[in-house]
Parts: structure tokens; C-alpha cells; sequence
């Protein structure tokens, strides 16, 4: 349980308006275990959007004392597209359809009744938990109920956690909410003060609330049976969860976003046994479909043919390597993390570009088995599998291929993996070559973002 999830009262409420009334919002900003909490084991302390702070139940007594109404200001994604509102990267409680194929809501479109409402819908609370199955909503009318708080339209004036000074025009004074729901997960909004002047404040953002509401606006519907019950499921990621899809995609959702070609793919491998110094780059006019559908984590990646980042990379031939796949109809694309530490998103068919090229696909665990590499004698070959069309059954790992083994003039068939099919590529005499950058035999290395190896490097 984190700070910044938003609640609604839940199914042991005895509270009667301390919350504004039914459907009013309020915000977790205080939890048990923290160093600064007052909180008490197995108790919230919830920040009402009407400016009431008050500790509530979460599992204490065996009572539950409020519903999740949105845990995306917590930081909770998924990686998938809303089919409602097409919202890429969906934020918050995602909800799948059991009578459709590939079918999925936002917490919004859910709420707002997107969709054939006698089907019925699993909820998914964060990207690892399992689906938990709810009523189909036209079952469940009487349970549907209008959210009210910080929203577009309200009225508001500075709150609990205010730190920006007279920015409002001054104590007192009132302002109307122009926008809400801004990243990073939906805890900001955007203010327009009597003076005229906006700015953005947060509710939610690490737990803090800027504003305190004094007329509310809608923030749309809910379902208030169908929602989570505050303590009894965990509704927030885990450390490695917690690393959103705006995060990767660097300052508060940057659209820099960036790519690799599902279907044109040039693979070679890193050999670690003894490092690679060079490989082959296909003229991009020459690259064939490959029938390579699966990118997979851990793929070693360099820059591709609609590359346009600059030196993001670290350069032409600097080697990263896949750590997110993030599959969505037609925008499929990756998170790459680059030997030098830095990380961004690229597309893998977003918009019909394709930003890297494979540069080694051994990593992610492919290897041809019952095949040998002609030259150095590597059984089986891991990565793609290079087969001379000129000869009888003669093969070629990536390393022995990138570094000119068998004959320049010979035609080769790239196998991406053991089940694809052959593709004809270019002669490498007819070929541009490039020189692989990055952690080979001879580089200078220090400790990476995903070190967890104490001090064994010697540094304290």
C-alpha cells in the first residue's frame, strides 16, 4: 500500500459525512511503516478532497473502511491499450472482458458504461495480480455511483500540503480546476486562479494534496461493489512494477518515443565467450522479412533504420539491451537500457517505424539445437543461425559470421530462430559494416543502474 491512491468509503463505513457524502474522493497520505507515520498497523489516514484528515480502517478490527477508487496515482500501469478511449498504457485498475477477445476498459471507460454492459469483466489491480471477477454492470445499476471531488470544474483554494507561496493571489483566495487527471498518473491538475494565472498542483503526487475542494465537480462513475477493498487485495507495484510506462518514457511522459522493426530484423550475437568486434549492418533497402514475431527481453539491440534520436545510444554501433516489451495494436515498441546507463522507449511498429535493429538475440534464450557452427565448432548456436545457400549444410553462428568466415561472395539464409522460416539477406561483400561498441573483452566498466552486488567492485 502506497500514498497517493485515491478512495471512496468502502463496505464497513460508519463515518456518516466525515467524507463529504457518498462518492466523495479522498487520498491516502499516510500508511503504516513509514518513518514519519502516525498510521497504526493495519490503518490509513485518508486527506478528504473537502479537506478532512481522518485515520480509517484497512484491516484492523477485521473492518474495511473504504474502496480504491483509482491506484494509478500510485504508479500502477499496464502495459496494453484501452479499447474505450484507446489510452495507451493504461493507468489505474484495468478491466477485461471475459466475452470478448482482447477486450479491455480503463477505470474510467468501465465506469462510464463503454462497452456491451451484460458482458461481464475482470479486474485487474496491478500488472501481476490475477483477475478478479465482477458482475456484469447491468446487473449491478443500483451499486453505480458518481464520483465528486477535485475534478475539472471545481472550486478550490490551498490545502494541507500548499508550499508555493501566495501563487493562488493569496489566502482565501479561490480558483476553478481547468484540467485533472495529468501525468504522472493522474495526480495532478491544472488550476486557473481570480488573478488568471494556471499552474499545476498535486493530489495524490507522493502522497500530498495542494487543494482543498469547496464546490465539486464529477469525476465520473463507479461501480462501488466491483471496486477493490483498501487492505484485503495489494493494489500497488512492486519495486520493479513501480517503474511506469511514463517513466520510461523519461520526464513526465515525454512523447519521445522510440522503436524496432517486428518484421525487419537484422540479427547477429554477442558471443561471450570471446567478444565480438565487428558486424554486419544490412543496407536497409535490402533488409527482407525476417518472420521474426517475437521480441523478447534481454535481446542486445543497436540503432536501426528509423533512427532519429541522435546520440542517445552513445553513438553509432553502441550496443543496449530490451528490458520492457510493450506489445499494443499497431504501437508496439520497447524499453532499451544502453550499455552507458541510460534508458528510453523505442518503436517496434509504432507508426510504422522500426528504430533498432536485433544486434544479439542469444540473451533472450534462442539457440538452434542439433546444429553446430562450421567454423568454430559452437553446438548448438545460440542467436541467429546464418546457413550458406551456396553450400551443402553449411552453417554459421553469428560471431563466425560478422567477423568474415566461409566465403564473402556466398549468399547466406538468416534463421532467427529454430521455428522461423529461412530469409534471404544481402552477400556481406555487397554489404555495410560497422564496428559493435559496448561491454566487450577490454572495456572499462564501473557499477550499472541494476547493480546488487554489494561491494564486490571494491567501491564502499
Amino acid at each position: 500500500m502506497k500514498p497517493g491512491i485515491r478512495v471512496v468509503r468502502g463496505p464497513d463505513w460508519t463515518y456518516e459525512d466525515q467524507d463529504g457524502g457518498e462518492g466523495h474522493v479522498g487520498t491516502v497520505v499516510q500508511v503504516p511503516g513509514k518513518d514519519d507515520s502516525s498510521t497504526p498497523d493495519k490503518h490509513v489516514t485518508i486527506l478528504w478532497d473537502n479537506g478532512n484528515r481522518h485515520q480509517y480502517r484497512a484491516g484492523a478490527e477485521n473492518a474495511y473502511d473504504l474502496h480504491v477508487f483509482d491506484n494509478a496515482t500510485a504508479g500502477v500501469t499496464h502495459p496494453i491499450i484501452c479499447n474505450g478511449c484507446k489510452d495507451i498504457g493504461m493507468k489505474g485498475l484495468r478491466w477485461k472482458c471475459n466475452s470478448c477477445e482482447n477486450y479491455d476498459l480503463c477505470n474510467k471507460c468501465y465506469g462510464t458504461d463503454q462497452h456491451e454492459l451484460s458482458h461481464q469483466f475482470s479486474r485487474y489491480d496491478t500488472r501481476a495480480s490475477n483477475g478478479i471477477l465482477v458482475p456484469a454492470r447491468s446487473q449491478s445499476q443500483d451499486d453505480k455511483i458518481r464520483a465528486m471531488g477535485i475534478f475539472t470544474g471545481a472550486t478550490v483554494c490551498r490545502g494541507t500540503d500548499w508550499k508555493w507561496e501566495d501563487q493562488d493571489g493569496g489566502e482565501g483566495q479561490q480558483g476553478i480546476v481547468k484540467e485533472d487527471g495529468k501525468p504522472p498518473y493522474r495526480s495532478l491538475v491544472i488550476v486557473q486562479w481570480a488573478s488568471g494565472k494556471k499552474a499545476d498542483y498535486r493530489v495524490g503526487a507522493d502522497g500530498n494534496v495542494d487543494l482543498k475542494c469547496l464546490a465539486p465537480a464529477s469525476g465520473g462513475y463507479y461501480y462501488k461493489s466491483h471496486l477493490p477493498v483498501l487492505g484485503k487485495t495489494e493494489v500497488c507495484e512492486g519495486k520493479e512494477g513501480a517503474e511506469s510506462f511514463l517513466e520510461m518514457m523519461q520526464e513526465l511522459g515525454s512523447s519521445m518515443f522510440n522503436p524496432l522493426r517486428g518484421d525487419e530484423l537484422a540479427s547477429s550475437l554477442f558471443n561471450p565467450l570471446r567478444g565480438l568486434e565487428l558486424m554486419s549492418k544490412l543496407s536497409e533497402k535490402k533488409v527482407t522479412s525476417s518472420g521474426f514475431s517475437e521480441i523478447r527481453k534481454g535481446m542486445r539491440v543497436v540503432r536501426g533504420p528509423d533512427w532519429k534520436w541522435k546520440d542517445q545510444d552513445g553513438g553509432e554501433g553502441h550496443i543496449g539491451i530490451v528490458k520492457k516489451v510493450i506489445r499494443l495494436p499497431q504501437k508496439s515498441s520497447v524499453k532499451v537500457i544502453w550499455e552507458s546507463g541510460d534508458s528510453n522507449i523505442y518503436r517496434a511498429g509504432s507508426d510504422d517505424c522500426y528504430d533498432l535493429l536485433v544486434y544479439d538475440s542469444a540473451p533472450s534464450g534462442i539457440k538452434h539445437l542439433n546444429v553446430m557452427c562450421d567454423e568454430c565448432k559452437q553446438e548448438p548456436i545460440y542467436g541467429a543461425r546464418w546457413k550458406c545457400a551456396d553450400c551443402d549444410n553449411f552453417d554459421l553462428c553469428t560471431a563466425c559470421y560478422n567477423m568474415d568466415k566461409h566465403d564473402l561472395t556466398h549468399a547466406f539464409l538468416r534463421m532467427d530462430k529454430q521455428s522461423s522460416r529461412a530469409v534471404p539477406v544481402p552477400k556481406r561483400c555487397d554489404s555495410v559494416k560497422v564496428t559493435a561498441k559496448g561491454i566487450f573483452e577490454g572495456a572499462q566498466v564501473k557499477r550499472g543502474k541494476h547493480w546488487k552486488w554489494e561491494d564486490v567492485d571494491g567501491k564502499g
